[in-house]
């Protein structure tokens, strides 16, 4: 059923999903489909377009990126891959 199953599972995701046309939601779901390399770089494009700027993040959110990074860089977080963190979620979402 592709992402649009997972309606009423966060308010967030509702909020996108339901605020996409049927074009950008057939887009959306092609766009999950691309490697994790393309599906960021398509991201990154989409953000320059919209204007998202790192410096918009607030200082609580730059905190929490930088905690993230340095956990990861001294091995006290586990890094997995992209697809299977979606994998993983996904799965989660099904048995709700």
């Amino acid at each position: 059923m592709g992402f649009g199953g997972t309606i009423g599972r966060s308010s967030s995701d509702v909020v996108h999903w339901l605020s996409m046309g049927a074009e950008a939601k057939k887009i959306f779901e092609q766009a999950l489909a691309l490697p994790d390399e393309e599906r960021a770089a398509l991201a990154d494009a989409l953000n320059e377009v919209l204007g998202v700027d790192e410096e918009e993040l607030s200082p609580e959110w730059k905190a929490e990126i930088s905690r993230r990074i340095e956990a990861a860089e001294q091995g006290e977080s586990q890094i997995l891959p992209g697809a299977e963190v979606e994998a993983r979620v996904r799965a989660r979402l099904v048995g709700l």
